[in-house]
């Protein structure tokens, strides 16, 4: 999180909060938070999530459109973290500061634990898939409510649009190498089955898994209008990125996970051929979420830094797979 946004937040603000969220005296506490400040509360023994946002990140009304889509997917029956209204009956709440505003809004908090063994858990993995292409599929019938904003397009994000003001003259580069990448997406052709509002950050940080090995997902922060491989491509990235053998573990991880997705929703080859080019820009878009929200001593900043950094300056693929005979075995093995 940027410091100036940090020095905005204030003690008067939770005591706001209290006064609009019916919650256990007490137990209100501080979790921590990238992008927002995020707190956890109870209420007769059930737990919920407290977030407050400033303006510089998100907007209120797009707060608003987020939880509307959340609405929407867990009224289709999608596994997600079901959003709170305050007393008021509203989404959000809005808090001014001396810069701009946070936006205060609350979930209940998902069931479950953190997943330690995505690359090892045939049943989470399947599981993980289905989850994604039951979103997608849901996805499909959305439409915003009354008086709710539609949620932004991808490449309106504010780090994409601000993503110069990140760089220095040593890593300029990623500038160039973001609108090459940018550009050749806008040309993957759109399609009901292919494009919709989706939650684009769907890795094991924003979900928990239950003792069935079922998911449910919350976060949707960062949720805009994208290609649906976007999500598949996200899970795959964050599940291998820091392993030592990406290349050879990622493939029987995808063929899993595709196999799940493909119970739940279609996945065109034509779409998944087109997979590496979404891993770019995942590449990309996390050199500068974290240049921007942490200090180039940060331990994980570094470690990314090291393994990425010379990936992108030689235009390194992602993954060293045949995405073809991949996509060809999952579709044989599903048929069996």
């Amino acid at each position: 999180m940027e410091p100036q946004v940090k020095a905005l937040f204030n003690e008067s603000m939770l005591e706001v909060a209290k006064t609009l969220y019916p919650m256990d005296e007490g137990s209100l506490k501080l979790l921590g938070g990238f992008e927002s400040f995020v707190y956890e509360y109870t209420l007769n023994q059930q737990r919920y999530i407290l977030k407050f946002t400033h303006s510089s990140h998100r907007t209120r009304d797009q707060i608003d459109s987020e939880f509307d889509f959340v609405n929407h997917l867990y009224q289709q029956g999608a596994r997600v973290s079901k959003p709170v209204t305050t007393r008021h009956g509203n989404y959000t709440h809005r808090i001014p500061a001396d810069m701009g505003y946070f936006t205060l809004s609350s979930t209940e908090k998902a069931a479950g634990i953190r997943t330690k063994d995505l690359l090892t858990n045939p049943t989470l993995i399947d599981n993980y898939g289905q989850t994604i292409g039951a979103f997608h599929r849901s996805t499909m019938t959305y439409q915003p409510s009354f008086n709710i904003d539609r949620r932004f397009t991808w490449y309106d994000d504010s780090l994409i649009l601000d993503a110069r003001k990140y760089l220095d003259d040593t890593d300029l580069f990623i500038l160039g190498e973001l609108n090459s990448v940018i550009e050749a997406i806008k040309q993957i052709p759109m399609s009901l089955d292919n494009y919709g509002l989706i939650h684009t950050d769907i890795h094991a940080g924003n979900f928990l898994v239950d003792q069935d090995q079922n998911l449910t997902v919350f976060d949707f922060d960062d949720c805009a209008y994208f290609y649906f491989l976007s999500d598949i491509a996200i899970a795959i990235f964050y599940t291998v990125f820091f392993n030592p053998n990406r290349h050879e573990v990622a493939k029987p991880f995808i063929k899993a996970l595709l196999k799940g997705y493909m119970k739940q929703h279609t996945l065109k080859k034509s779409d998944f051929l087109r997979i590496e080019l979404f891993f770019k820009l995942r590449t990309l878009i996390l050199y500068l979420a974290l240049k921007r929200s942490t200090q180039p001593t940060d331990p994980f900043t570094q470690k990314y830094n090291s393994i990425y950094l010379e990936d992108l300056k030689q235009h390194k693929p992602f993954l060293n797979l045949d995405y073809d005979m991949l996509y060809e075995e999952v579709q044989k093995e599903s048929m069996v």
